[in-house]
């Protein structure tokens, strides 16, 4: 299984800062019983960014659907009044989501070039 904590750390400081979830300005506004989708779903988000290799973003929301709203929704319900009412984090900043892993694993391929070159 991958470590997801560096693209959690890279979510936390890209996508936490801007989100409009009430609350969010001082804290994080999901309620204290509840987990963030981002979170709850990270290690099936993380394998959606790294196995996409596209540059249209529809690819990326597809393959989220498939996997994680799948999961998400009450059984049989094709529908997500969440998501629908824009108060789905996972759903609104997706775009930056995928952004911020993105920027994790080219740092990773940075990091690993650099290694190569040092040996």
């Amino acid at each position: 299984m991958q470590d997801t904590q560096p693209y959690f750390d890279a979510i936390r400081e890209y996508v936490c800062s801007v989100c409009q979830t009430p609350g969010a300005h001082s804290y994080c506004g999901v309620a204290e019983k509840d987990v963030c989708a981002v979170e709850r779903f990270l290690p099936e988000i993380v394998s959606v960014a790294t196995s996409i290799n596209s540059d249209r973003i529809d690819d990326y929301v597809s393959a989220l659907r498939d996997t994680v709203c799948r999961t998400c929704r009450p059984e049989g319900q094709s529908e997500c009044s969440v998501r629908d009412s824009q108060l789905c984090g996972l759903d609104r900043y997706f775009v930056l989501i995928i952004e911020a892993i993105e920027q994790v694993i080219l740092q990773q391929k940075r990091t690993n070039g650099a290694e190569t070159l040092t040996r």
